[in-house]
């Protein structure tokens, strides 16, 4: 999205979750500029300007597709579109890439999020990390693997490259979706413009659930990670 052109991204009268609100003002700033340069505050009456903007598209279009790897395997994705625009308008890509099986595990909040986005003018992408949900493979051995980062990277790319992509591509995510937001950004590739880490840190061992100050921490979501990829796929791939 080229700069002192971004959408605007809240509607009259609705109060958006934490999440929208601050990933909105970030991708209004940042999607189009140079990778990661910090975006300049937006003056009180901008704001306003935001906050009050309608939707720009009224109907969405939800696709899933596979999204090929270089070893082969493919990750399963559900695109959320905005429909009703010109004649090969091309948007800018927002990426939230999770193991928490976007077919059962987040569906009932996924179209919430990803909806409000499309509405004004962006793509979204809900992908399954490798060997989690739908996407094929096997589980990486441990959270945040160079494994999930590299299929990471490719996905990034492989967004920025399709045809109704303007080749700007944003993360986020809150807690792995925010980890990994921050890791895709330090490895710097080019299509990612912008990213939105919530109750996240580039603190792995300080920071993170499993030793916070320090502190050994283990309750049911380690339970929960280790049982998950015994449970079947959805019943489409069956």
């Amino acid at each position: 999205m080229p700069a002192g052109k971004a959408r605007t991204l809240f509607s009259r009268g609705k109060a958006a979750p934490a999440l929208i609100a601050s990933l909105a003002l970030f991708a209004v700033s940042s999607m189009g500029r140079a990778p990661f340069a910090a975006a300049p505050a937006a003056p009180p009456a901008a704001r306003a300007k935001v906050l009050a903007s309608p939707p720009d598209y009224p109907t969405i279009r939800v696709q899933e597709l596979f999204i090929p790897m270089q070893d082969g395997v493919r990750l399963a994705a559900g695109l959320f579109m905005p429909e009703g625009g010109k004649p090969g308008e091309k948007f800018p890509v927002l990426l939230e890439y999770l193991p928490y099986r976007k077919d059962d595990g987040t569906a009932a909040r996924d179209y919430g999020i990803h909806s409000y986005f499309v509405h004004r003018g962006y793509v979204t992408a809900r992908v399954d990390i490798r060997g989690t949900g739908r996407s094929e493979g096997s589980p990486p051995d441990r959270e945040y693997s160079d494994r999930e980062q590299e299929d990471g990277l490719q996905v990034i790319d492989w967004l920025s490259r399709q045809p109704w992509s303007n080749g700007n591509v944003g993360m986020f995510g809150i807690s792995w979706g925010g980890f990994n937001s921050i890791q895709h950004a330090m490895r710097r590739p080019p299509a990612l413009k912008a990213i939105l880490a919530c109750d996240a840190t580039e603190d792995l061992f300080q920071d993170d659930v499993h030793y916070p100050d320090g502190l050994f921490h283990f309750d049911e979501y380690e339970i929960s990670m280790e049982v998950q990829p015994a449970i079947s796929p959805s019943p489409r791939q069956s």
